[in-house]
């Protein structure tokens, strides 16, 4: 298992911290989808609950509008939320064609590099608590 080891010209340094680069911009991109993802079900369920609720006491003389209130109110979320979810899924989209395009057109001039972007992008995707706890070691 002895590696070759060669110093990184300027080109493929730079190569390297594009590919890094275009690997945060999709990891962004992904836990943006992710929160928002979450936000858009909390409000389908929220909207459902409050749906069955107006069904079911809408119609009540004394606290019917309580709960039609609350549908309008939750309908008025889900609504405002779905447009931002979709926008995230297909800035996610974006992103992970653009890394893949970064990485497939360096990979294209510089092959030897692979190796080094492997290391690069597992070493970036330790969890943070693990990071954590090696630089306290």
């Amino acid at each position: 298992m002895s590696e070759v080891k060669h110093a990184l010209t300027d080109m493929e340094i730079g190569a390297l911290v594009t590919v890094s680069q275009a690997h945060g911009i999709r990891t962004q991109a992904r836990k943006a989808a992710r929160l928002l993802k979450k936000a858009s079900d909390a409000s389908a369920t929220a909207l459902k609950a409050a749906q069955s609720d107006a069904r079911l006491f809408g119609n009540c003389g004394d606290c019917g509008e309580e709960y039609t209130g609350e549908f309008r109110r939750a309908n008025a979320e889900a609504e405002a939320v779905q447009p931002l979810f979709d926008e995230a899924v297909q800035a996610e989209i974006a992103a992970e064609q653009y890394y893949k395009r970064v990485k497939h057109h360096v990979l294209s001039l510089c092959p030897g590099l692979a190796p080094h972007i492997e290391r690069l992008l597992t070493a970036s995707n330790v969890p943070e608590s693990d990071v954590s706890a090696q630089s306290r070691a």
